[in-house]
């Protein structure tokens, strides 16, 4: 009961700083990286994330976490405005096994694959905020938060400073 709470707060938190609900969440599927564009998705976080507790190394936070299981990518699927073949998952392994840095990790990748598939302008401003602007933006000026599976959506140190401001 005590985790349902808690994911509650961070849920209904992340929807008030968010500067966007709209989203493309991506998985591997079969071998193949899909993207997922949502439009106002703040109702259903509730739904398609789960709460987990950040390494030591990490604070020990407890995080609000986008780890879909199969009836949660359902959903998301359900509710796509559009779905798009983003790569392979060989394509993607073969860009994190020639990348350094930050570079190496798939949510970047992801973020910057995404971007390219759906015309989006990628936001390359060092340390951005998701409550001042999201990861891309279309060419109506629209913005998109960008996750990939197991992606963490805020914790609850980040959401504290966010909400004290």
């Amino acid at each position: 009961m005590a985790n349902e709470i808690i994911k509650k707060v961070l849920v209904d938190g992340y929807n008030k700083v968010a500067a966007t609900h709209n989203y493309i969440f991506g998985w591997v599927e079969q071998g193949m990286v899909m993207g997922y564009r949502v439009m106002d998705a703040e109702n259903l976080l509730a739904w398609i994330t789960t709460t987990d507790r950040a390494s030591q190394k990490n604070g020990g936070t407890i995080q609000l976490k986008f780890k879909p299981n199969k009836a949660q990518k359902l959903m998301i699927t359900t509710e796509a405005a559009e779905i798009k073949f983003i790569c392979t998952e060989d394509y993607m392994e073969n860009i994190r096994q020639h990348s350094t840095g930050k570079e190496k990790n798939r949510g970047y990748i992801f973020e910057r694959l995404a971007c390219e598939t759906f015309g989006l302008e990628q936001n390359t401003q060092p340390n951005a905020k998701a409550t001042d602007c999201g990861d891309g933006r279309d060419a109506n000026g629209t913005e998109y938060q960008i996750k990939f599976n197991t992606a963490t959506f805020i914790d609850e140190k980040t959401l504290k400073n966010f909400l004290k401001n």
